[in-house]
């Protein structure tokens, strides 16, 4: 069977996010060096994502290059408008098409089988925070006029190109979803058969057997919560800050500190998200939040190792892929029973009640009267990403 992957989302910027991160270990568990399949990579010609994370692969693999071409750029329209953005695949006549990443569409070959993993439907459920409607934008006073107008510019674009990309699950042959909620949400807001789609569970990531403490993080802090990841306002790290500004107020021989990481938490004045940067500088516990920004994966070992516990007060997962590494580590978690989060929490975490401050507060206090995390309890701690990658070659196989 020849098996076309596409390799682009390494090279788009989704290399340093979760489908980046999925693509990789997924690729590295995959045998792509054995005889049993030809595959064919396509890929951008700025870079060679194989060799840069180090996938084996067979030596007489295809390879379909494709110049990078900007956004905005006229010849990335006729590409488009002539279906040449898959460049010259089509004299592989592959098999099957795998694609990470559904804004990346699918190639135009008769008879091919396509396959697609869906992580979420974020945008879709949260419009207001993701895909705002342009007029609104138009009429937010709080912006210069020239800026309203860049920034309707980009509203209408981002809303017309997901709305032009989901139409990619709707002709895709199956359906890779990472979680059962992410698979509920499909069928149910998608309205796509459940016979289309497979459930293909991720696993905790721990690629090191090292652990360091971050350079970045004060002498003095020995007793600290965690949190990593993005800014995006679903997850209500305002709300954590407000959280932990009343546990402090309250309880004030306590020696907790709060500590963020990631890389848009390094500078209080570059935090995209303005609600969290406002309840930094306002908090009267300033000296005791910390920004550490971007951590290596042995930095992130040894904080999740170190902390009281990881709180996760997100509104809606995909999946929840932190909440798995903190329990690998033994880290016990705080984080809401919705979404994804529910398939992943443990009898030894925190469940919060809602992502309000006080709903925050109160998991603080269950904290200081309970132990640390005993054992791994994820309901999905003993998925590998071998079973992951077993899984997702059974579909690409099947006739």
């Amino acid at each position: 069977m020849r098996i076309a992957i596409d390799l682009r989302p390494l090279q788009t910027g989704h290399e340093f996010r979760g489908i980046g991160m999925y693509l990789v270990n997924l690729l590295r568990n995959m045998n792509l060096d054995s005889d049993e399949h030809e595959y064919v990579f396509v890929q951008y010609d700025s870079s060679d994502p194989l060799l840069d994370y180090s996938i084996s692969f067979k030596p007489d693999s295809k390879f379909v290059k494709i110049p990078k071409q900007e956004f905005q750029s006229s010849k990335f329209y006729i590409q488009a408008y002539l279906n040449n953005e898959f460049g010259d695949l089509k004299k592989y006549l592959p098999d099957v098409y795998f694609q990470p990443d559904f804004q990346l569409g699918f190639p135009n070959i008769r008879g091919l089988k396509k396959v697609l993993t869906v992580y979420d439907l974020i945008p879709l459920l949260f419009r207001d925070l993701y895909l705002p409607k342009w007029i609104n934008v138009m009429k937010d006073k709080r912006f210069g006029k020239k800026a309203r107008v860049k920034q309707t510019i980009s509203a209408w674009l981002r809303s017309h190109k997901y709305s032009t990309s989901l139409r990619s699950l709707k002709s895709a042959d199956v359906l890779l979803c990472i979680s059962e909620s992410t698979a509920n949400d499909v069928q149910e807001y998608l309205k796509i058969q459940a016979g289309k789609i497979v459930v293909t569970p991720l696993s905790p990531v721990v690629t090191t057997q090292k652990e360091e403490r971050p350079s970045s993080l004060p002498e003095a802090t020995k007793k600290y919560i965690l949190y990593y990841g993005g800014t995006d306002e679903r997850r209500r790290l305002a709300e954590l800050v407000q959280g932990f500004n009343i546990y402090r107020g309250r309880n004030q021989d306590s020696q907790l500190e709060l500590v963020f990481a990631g890389n848009e938490l390094k500078k209080i004045s570059k935090i995209p998200n303005i609600d969290l940067r406002e309840a930094i500088d306002k908090s009267s516990y300033q000296s005791s939040i910390h920004l550490l920004g971007f951590i290596t994966e042995e930095e992130k070992k040894w904080l999740l190792k170190h902390a009281e516990a990881f709180v996760y007060p997100s509104l809606y997962e995909g999946y929840g892929l932190p909440v798995a590494e903190a329990q690998a580590l033994n880290c016990r978690v705080i984080a809401p029973n919705n979404s994804s989060l529910r398939e992943l929490l443990g009898v030894d975490d925190i469940v919060l009640t809602d992502t309000e401050p006080r709903a925050i507060f109160d998991s603080l206090a269950v904290l200081r009267s309970t132990q640390k995390r005993s054992s791994t309890s994820s309901k999905n701690s003993s998925i590998s990403w071998s079973d992951t990658a077993q899984l997702t070659k059974e579909v690409l196989e099947k006739k």
